[in-house]
């Protein structure tokens, strides 16, 4: 075990120390051998494999600001007010903060968004000096203009991103002060505050490493670690199997492996994240400075105010986006972006998640319309048609598609890896959650502006992946574009989904709500001040719009039988606007059937399902497009319940107060929850001898029931033969039977008594037993291995009355028998069946 300051040591303190070392540059710079590597990757939660592509998950900031409890209740989203009370309370936002741990990707742009939006709600232009103030800012603080590098060593006009999207990294040194292991923290797993200790070790040649990530609250401590490659305890092998917070890795001295163990650190070592630029965050960062740009050099009464700062913040969005054209990937008629190879994120070498690549397509439509350059837009349609290939049209009439294409959806195996991190993945293969499709969305709105690939069309079906799926009966909204999943407190977001309202009045509605109930939770944030910003943006068109531009209602009449169905039932729907359409029925994502006209009705025959969840519905559509859904979710269950009776034990009943099968229990296994009917039976002539035990419940698995042979008015049951009779009932009104024979009700053989005599010849026992009916009988002498010893009766017939038989302790060939204990077996045979009764007794 480890000495009293070993132990000591291995207490984490809270001391940050600056990890520095020197990066390799014939490798990727925090590079490990293949056994170190990150493997599998790691999600926010120890231990999965990750599901959220580098750069998407949102950053932890400083808490959001409070607005005035004055002011809460009087706030109006859609009000040019309510976004000056929100600015307010959010001061300089994340304007003089840094994109080292995300804030400008996911507060900062939207910020200036938001500036951008309220400008072309009000004409306004201190929206616009707001948004030059906060741009400059965000552009004084590139790589380039703050002197720091990525993780190559390079400074661009970019804006690095380290925290938790990306590795860290920290070095342990021998006892010479050479770094000799690299220890690799996992991105998405808050590396940013993992740190390491070393302590020796009793064992000779070993030492001990200890891990704590005070954010998981967990530790590790790793004992008796080895140096040498060819020991069981080699310390590569054995973390990188065992951690769920670090991998490990040697640091070669002249080409060569080190053999020395690392010197035992006083403090716990912090790791230090390694950064780089990711494509999102540029695109989230320079999406406002090319809106911006655009903006201006449309509007000539802008330009002599603003033409200086729009050419600035232009050339700064395509230097920047620049940075990503080595991470291009062209395929003819379309392209995609991928993550680096070798780059300190878990998903290198993968493409870009659709609303990653779409956010920096946006970005490129937004340059093409501000300078004219064809190589832009081109770009964004060949990212616009990757988007359209994966779009998938549902039953509703709306747009559905996956978080990852390609690689990020498939996963991949060590033989066709494009990680040199991962070299194994399982693939992530769920629908694209609703925050980060509102990119997708927003990009598909601008291409049916800037691109033949998508058009108006396109927009209102996108129209219907807000109003159809994602809102749900309640007015809350689902997590994912199909609709699965609550929302929570994402349902911030329908503000950035507010592009598809002006081909739809009904998303504009629920965003309205929606903001509502944000705003009078009293709590500002970026996303919110966007949001609110569209809002008010969006009413103002609306206003000057005199089309309807809604989908017709159409719901659904009465209630399903239950919340689990089996068998036939009708379901019928009515449309509440006119003129009345058509109105198709669903089950799942499946159209099964059509009704011209009222009444609206299908009828379900859910024999066809398999047992399980379904969702069953109906959908209306007007002349452009657009439609409403009425959904109803419910468990079919059209197998009946299977209960399994097992054999009584024991098999025959003997209630005579003698101790042996005075009661007989039955063993009975559902396969599901349900309501059960017990009895019990006369097997010849069906009457019952016990209560119906209804409405018993029987759970799911084992349960027992016992008998002890008296009948319904209490007293003894007639002798005979019976059986046990289970109906059950599951909840869906499937019903069953399970019948058990073989029990039989025999009282023949009673009164079983032993006594031993002794003469001056020999011991001899006395074997007393009663018969109550004639029956042939045996009585057999067994040892403890159930051995026959000796048979004294041999199956004579005998009337009913008391016998007696007698034995002289010696066995089949007249020999004494040794000490001990035996069995007296007496058994009967007559029209009951056969029956035994045993006894004990000592020979001495």
């Amino acid at each position: 075990m480890f000495s009293t300051a070993a132990r000591k040591r291995l207490v984490f303190a809270l001391i940050p120390l600056i990890v520095a070392g020197a990066l390799a540059c014939a490798s990727p710079a925090w590079a490990t051998t293949p056994s170190a590597s990150i493997g599998a990757g790691r999600a926010a939660a120890p231990g999965g494999d990750p599901v959220i592509a580098p750069g998407d998950e949102l950053p932890t900031v400083s808490p959001a600001p409070r607005l005035p409890k004055s002011t809460r209740a009087a706030l109006d989203p859609c009000d040019p007010a309510t976004f000056d009370v929100l600015d307010a309370a959010g001061g300089d936002w994340t304007m003089y903060a840094t994109n080292d741990t995300g804030s400008y990707a996911w507060s900062g742009g939207y910020v200036l968004r938001a500036y951008l939006a309220m400008y072309r709600a009000t004409d306004d232009t201190r929206y616009l000096d707001k948004f030059v103030q906060h741009a400059e800012a965000v552009l004084a603080r590139t790589d380039h203009a703050r002197g720091v590098t990525e993780y190559r060593g390079r400074s661009l006009p970019a804006w690095r991103v380290g925290g938790s999207y990306t590795f860290a990294v920290a070095y342990l040194a021998d006892g010479r002060g050479r770094n000799i292991i690299r220890v690799l923290a996992d991105c998405n797993n808050y590396n940013d505050v993992t740190r390491v200790i070393v302590a020796s070790s009793p064992r000779r040649g070993t030492f001990a490493l200890g891990v704590r990530n005070s954010r998981l609250k967990k530790s590790e401590v790793h004992r008796n670690l080895s140096m040498d490659p060819r020991s069981v305890d080699y310390y590569v092998r054995r973390v990188n199997r065992a951690s769920d917070l670090v991998r490990v890795g040697p640091i070669r001295q002249g080409g060569r492996l080190p053999t020395t163990i690392p010197r035992p650190t006083r403090y716990s070592v912090g790791t230090q994240p390694l950064s780089m630029v990711l494509g999102l965050h540029t695109a989230l960062i320079t999406y406002p400075f090319a809106q911006f740009a655009r903006m201006v050099r449309g509007n000539p009464a802008l330009g002599g105010t603003y033409g200086a700062n729009a050419d600035r913040f232009a050339a700064a969005a395509a230097s920047a986006m620049a940075v990503h054209d080595e991470d291009w990937n062209d395929l003819g008629d379309y392209g995609t972006y991928v993550f680096r190879r070798g780059s300190p994120i878990w998903a290198d070498g993968v493409e870009l998640p659709h609303n990653q690549y779409a956010a920096l397509g946006r970005t490129f439509y937004e340059l093409y319309a501000a300078t004219g350059v064809e190589a832009y837009r081109e770009r964004a349609d060949k990212l616009t048609r990757l988007l359209k290939q994966h779009l998938r049209l549902d039953v509703s009439g709306a747009y559905v598609w996956d978080y990852w294409w390609g690689k990020g959806y498939t996963g991949w195996s060590a033989a066709d890896s494009p990680s040199y991190n991962t070299p194994a993945y399982r693939g992530y293969r769920a629908p694209e959650d609703i925050s980060h499709g509102a990119v997708s969305s927003d990009f598909a709105g601008l291409a049916s502006i800037r691109s033949r690939s998508m058009d108006a069309t396109d927009q209102i079906r996108f129209a219907n992946t807000f109003h159809a799926n994602m809102t749900r009966p309640d007015g809350e909204l689902a997590w994912s574009v199909t609709g699965d999943g609550l929302a929570g407190s994402w349902d911030i977001v329908a503000g950035e989904w507010l592009g598809a309202a002006l081909v739809s009045k009904d998303v504009f509605r629920t965003t309205e709500r929606t903001l509502a109930d944000h705003v009078t939770d009293g709590v500002g944030t970026p996303r919110l001040l966007y949001a609110v910003a569209r809002a008010v943006e969006t009413s103002r068109i609306l206003e000057a719009d005199p089309r309807p531009l809604s989908a017709p209602r159409v719901v659904t009449i009465g209630t399903i039988p239950g919340p689990r169905l089996a068998g036939d039932f009708t379901m019928t729907a009515d449309v509440l606007d006119e003129p009345k359409p058509p109105v198709y029925f669903f089950v799942d994502r499946s159209m099964v059937s059509s009704s011209l006209g009222p009444p609206y009705q299908q009828v379900w025959r859910t024999s066809w399902l398999p047992d399980g969840p379904h969702i069953f519905g109906a959908v209306a559509f007007d002349a452009d497009g657009r439609s409403h859904v009425a959904r109803v979710q419910t468990f079919v269950d059209n197998t009946r319940p299977l209960v399994v009776t097992r054999s009584a034990s024991p098999r025959i009943l003997s209630p005579d107060g003698d101790g042996f099968a005075d009661w007989i229990v039955f063993d009975m296994n559902s396969s599901e929850e349900a309501q059960s009917r017990i009895t019990l039976r006369e097997a010849r002539t069906g009457t019952w001898v016990v209560p119906a035990y209804s409405n018993v419940r029987l759970p799911k698995g084992p349960r027992r029931w016992a008998w002890n042979g008296l009948s319904l008015r209490g007293t003894p049951a007639s002798e005979g033969w019976y059986r046990l009779v289970v109906e059950a009932t599951d909840g869906a009104g499937n019903s069953s039977r399970s019948i058990t024979y073989g029990l039989r009700l025999n009282k023949t053989v009673y009164a079983l008594a032993t006594r031993a005599y002794v003469t001056r010849r020999a011991t001899r026992i006395r074997i007393a037993y009663s018969l109550r009916r004639k029956a042939r009988v045996w009585v057999t002498i067994l040892d403890r291995r159930s051995r026959s010893v000796r048979r004294l009766v041999p199956g004579s017939s005998q009337r009913p009355g008391r016998h007696v038989a007698l034995w002289d302790c010696r066995d089949g060939r007249a020999k004494p028998v040794r000490r001990g204990a035996y069995r007296v077996v007496v058994r009967s045979s007559n029209w009951l069946g056969s029956m035994s009764i045993p006894a004990w007794v000592q020979v001495r």
